[in-house]
C-alpha cells in the first residue's frame, strides 16, 4: 500500500461516517483486548499489531473514538447499536479496595462512607459509568497494549456528616469489545464542590 493510498484509507476511516453515532471497529484479527486476557499481543498470522488487537471489536461514538491508524492498517469502522453496556466491575474492587487500602479507606470516610455503604457505592459508580459512557460523556485516555482507557466523571453525594457535600469524582475504565467496560480504578475523589 503505498502513501496515497495509505493516507486515503485513513481518511475515510476519519471521515466516512458522519454523526455521532455508535462505531465499532473491526479488524481482519480475531483476537481482541478480552480473549487475550486484558494484554494485547501482534497477531501474526493477519499482520495485525498490538493496538489494532487492543481496539478491535471496541464500540464508541464515532465523534468520541480513538484515531488510531497506521501504514497498512487492516481496521475499519462500522456503524453499529449500543443499547446497553456490560460491565465487568467486580465487587471487590468495592469491598476489598476502596474499603480496604488505607488511602482510599481515608478518601472513603472523608466522603462520609464507611463499609456498611459498599453496596451503595457499588451502585452508584456502576450507574454513573454505564450513563455517561451510553451519554458520550467520556474522556479517551492513553491506548496501550492493555487497551484503551478511558475517564467517566461524575458528582458524588456526600454521606452521614458530609451530606450536604457533593464530591467531584472519576473512574478509570478500559473498553473491550462488544459494549463491555472493564472497570480498573473504580473511584478517584477530585475535589468537594
Amino acid at each position: 500500500m503505498g502513501v496515497i493510498d495509505w493516507l486515503s484509507k485513513i481518511v475515510k476511516n476519519l471521515f466516512s461516517i458522519s454523526g455521532n453515532g455508535w462505531v465499532k471497529r473491526i479488524s481482519t484479527s480475531s483476537l481482541n483486548i478480552e480473549n487475550c486476557n486484558g494484554e494485547a499481543k501482534e497477531d501474526s498470522d493477519t499482520r495485525t499489531c498490538a493496538l489494532c488487537v487492543a481496539l478491535n471489536g471496541t464500540i464508541f461514538r464515532n465523534d468520541n473514538k480513538p484515531n488510531y491508524y497506521h501504514m497498512n492498517c487492516k481496521c475499519v469502522n462500522v456503524t453499529t447499536d449500543l443499547n446497553n453496556v456490560v460491565l465487568d466491575f467486580p465487587m471487590d474492587k468495592i469491598t476489598k479496595y476502596l474499603f480496604k487500602d488505607t488511602n482510599k479507606l481515608g478518601m472513603m470516610k472523608s466522603m462520609g462512607y464507611n463499609l456498611e455503604d459498599y453496596r451503595n457505592v457499588y451502585d452508584q459508580i456502576s450507574s454513573n459509568i454505564t450513563n455517561n459512557f451510553i451519554s458520550n460523556k467520556y474522556l479517551l485516555k492513553e491506548l496501550n497494549n492493555h487497551g484503551q482507557h478511558i475517564q467517566i466523571n461524575f458528582v458524588i453525594n456526600g454521606k452521614n456528616e458530609h451530606v450536604h457535600e457533593k464530591f467531584s469524582c472519576h473512574s478509570g475504565c478500559v473498553v473491550w469489545p462488544n459494549g463491555k467496560i472493564k472497570v480498573a480504578t473504580p473511584l478517584i475523589k477530585d475535589k468537594r464542590w
